[in-house]
């Protein structure tokens, strides 16, 4: 009896190919979007990190949410406003995170990829912004600046927050414009968080009562519009006076 001749015909290759092929088209894009999923829900868990550690900071600092720092702040800002340290070095200890000032003076500034809670996993350098592009989150421009005005709280409490569910505390930002010192800590201004919605088009906001959701760079700039507005019908208030 002869040997039964085992090797591929070049159409079983062809279909063996052609079935490979069809198994990558499925699952490439499916473990692009588990991939992109997954970074989604880790930036979700640093806002709602950053969340909580203000809300921990206000319990201890009568009822005051840290300052934004400035522009053309350093790593190693302690400058008190109004009794509150900048964000960056005054939350971290609340989530048992080293503060900006100590990594830098260990050398060990985030980086990109590197897992740290000031890090969205979906950041990417941005060769048309020298500005650190680790520095991924920030405080909603109207809460806690040095710049008040008739709309921009000075220091804020939670005391005048009326409506935690609506009005934003930090969000994912890529609003960053390099300082003297190659270092800057901005608050979110949701007319510049185009470059931010990184996942899927969308960008996180965690708002007072420590919930996070995602909204479009549109969905954004449309409700800041109506933020000067005492009837203001969006699902989200940017300004906390106007409540």
């Amino acid at each position: 009896m002869k040997n039964r001749n085992t090797a591929f015909t070049l159409i079983e290759l062809l279909t063996v190919i052609a079935i490979i092929g069809i198994l990558a088209a499925i699952l490439i894009p499916v473990v692009s979007q588990v991939r992109q999923q997954a970074r989604l829900s880790q930036c979700v868990s640093n806002l709602r990190q950053w969340g909580a550690a203000n809300l921990l900071y206000a319990n201890d600092n009568s009822g005051l949410i840290p300052w934004d720092g400035g522009q053309g702040t350093s790593p190693d800002n302690m400058v008190e406003h109004m009794g509150t340290l900048p964000w960056f070095n005054a939350l971290p200890p609340f989530i048992d995170s080293l503060t900006v000032r100590d990594l830098n003076a260990r050398g060990a500034l985030p980086e990109l990829g590197d897992g740290s809670v000031f890090v969205c996993p979906s950041a990417e350098e941005n060769p048309a912004n020298p500005a650190p592009a680790w520095l991924s989150y920030g405080p909603n421009y109207l809460l806690s600046t040095r710049n008040p005005g008739p709309n921009r709280i000075a220091i804020t409490n939670l005391s005048v927050i009326r409506e935690p569910n609506r009005v934003p505390l930090f969000a994912e930002t890529t609003n960053h414009a390099p300082g003297s010192t190659g270092f800057v800590a901005l608050n979110v201004n949701p007319n510049h968080l185009a470059g931010a919605t990184r996942h899927a088009g969308k960008a996180p906001v965690v708002f007072f009562d420590s919930h996070v959701e995602t909204f479009t760079a549109n969905e954004l700039v449309r409700q800041h519009r109506a933020w000067n507005n005492l009837n203001n019908p969006e699902r989200v208030r940017w300004n906390p006076l106007h409540q």
